[in-house]
């Protein structure tokens, strides 16, 4: 029993020493495979420690993996929601670790639904909205419906969610960029449900057409 608690307490020292170290800036890699993550980091880093989206998009096409412009601005939203940094550009970049994270999660995807990571999406034919394949998350709920200045997402349907701990999307957002419109898009047609709601406050004419056409093509709303 005592020669496990001090293999035990060797392999814990081990793990805080590897966390210390990469709190201090100093990245120890362990494997072939993560080191040639860090050479192609590195490769685009330009000595800061951190990609941008441009620098993101070159070193994952480097690697033959070529997500759309929508994926590379979910991975950069996603790092600074994660790690808590503000919301502004000067927030838009992933660390290594979330490279790694990133370069595994796309060429999981790309196993998982059969592609050939170097093929184009205009190379390859379109399967209906609702069969075709996304390598974003899937949401239980959609938040679809009435817009601004309606506040029912905030103040009604996002607390009793996430009180249910159910997962949603929310497409009413302040820094709305082009980007967005297939996050959206993919949100929506890979969420297991849509809710749209109607205020008097807008004439949501654009909103019910919507809703009309996914009740026609057999989505649950």
């Amino acid at each position: 029993m005592a020669f496990w608690k001090r293999v035990s307490s060797w392999f814990q020292k081990d793990q805080r020493y590897i966390i210390d170290e990469w709190e201090r800036g100093n990245k120890l890699v362990y494997g072939a495979l993560t080191r040639s993550y860090l050479d192609t980091f590195q490769q685009f880093d330009e000595g800061k420690g951190i990609l941008d989206g441009k620098q993101l998009l070159k070193a994952l096409n480097s690697l033959d993996l070529y997500p759309s412009r929508s994926q590379v601005y979910n991975m950069l939203k996603t790092s600074a929601e994660c790690h808590g940094r503000p919301d502004d550009e000067t927030a838009m970049y992933v660390t290594f670790g979330d490279f790694c994270i990133y370069v595994s999660d796309l060429i999981d995807g790309y196993s998982m639904h059969g592609c050939d990571p170097t093929f184009t999406a205009a190379a390859t034919p379109q399967s209906p909205p609702h069969h075709r394949q996304s390598l974003t998350s899937r949401y239980d709920v959609f938040l679809g419906g009435s817009c601004n200045p309606t506040t029912w997402r905030k103040d009604t349907a996002i607390p009793m969610l996430k009180h249910y701990s159910l997962t949603f999307y929310n497409p009413q957002v302040e820094d709305w960029s082009p980007e967005m419109i297939e996050i959206e898009d993919q949100a929506k047609n890979n969420a297991r449900l849509l809710l749209f709601v109607l205020e008097d406050s807008t004439r949501s004419i654009a909103s019910m057409v919507e809703a009309a056409f996914h009740s026609g093509d057999k989505m649950r709303y």
